[in-house]
């Protein structure tokens, strides 16, 4: 494994165009959620992988999992997603930021994205679906559907923001090979970035 330098992290996280940017209020949807459903949008195999955020590729086909363990309250606050376009460099980019400190997360290929609480499905574009679900944290970035539209992502949407889960849907054309880091930006901000590569 080679480890992408912070610095290096840092600048691609920076040139992120904010192609989609929430800032809705915090909404809490109306119908119940299970507070320990952490496989909330149908994985494939039922198995995970622990990692820290080390800069390397990996397809996703079992739930991979990054710890944290803020100190709560308060319970990190997503504030901003952003999309940003670097196939020119071999990926496409999606960021999380949040205000306060990081919480655990996970993400993995699933066959469909449903929606927390009603179990919906969720139509996204793209042949591969991705999940990736933020504990402990509430929203406030918005929660409608995002059309991205470059070659590999296409597009994403929030489908849970309950009880201290909020889980995000993105949908990808062909294989999503991915990988993630995290960084701090100037204003305080932690954010967690995926990258899919082209």
């Amino acid at each position: 494994m080679t480890r992408l330098p912070s610095l290096a992290l840092i600048v691609l996280l920076a040139a992120c165009t904010p192609e989609a940017t929430g800032t809705g209020a915090n909404k809490r949807p109306t119908d119940a959620a299970t507070a320990g459903a952490t496989e909330r949008s149908n994985p494939t195999p039922n198995a995970s992988t622990t990692k820290k955020a080390d800069g390397s590729w990996t397809e996703p086909t079992q739930k991979v999992t990054v710890p944290h363990n803020p100190a709560v309250p308060p319970v990190p606050v997503l504030v901003e997603v952003r999309t940003g376009d670097h196939a020119g460099d071999g990926y496409e980019r999606i960021t999380f930021a949040f205000r306060g400190p990081l919480p655990s997360y996970s993400f993995q290929i699933v066959r469909q994205v449903v929606r927390d609480g009603s179990g919906d499905p969720v139509t996204l574009p793209g042949t591969t679906k991705l999940s990736i679900v933020f504990t402990p944290a509430r929203s406030e970035a918005g929660t409608g559907p995002r059309d991205v539209g470059y070659r590999r992502l296409r597009g994403y949407e929030q489908v849970g923001d309950y009880e201290g889960y909020v889980s995000y849907g993105l949908g990808v054309e062909g294989a999503a090979q991915v990988r993630y880091g995290e960084s701090t930006r100037p204003d305080g901000t932690n954010v967690v970035a995926l990258d899919i590569r082209v």
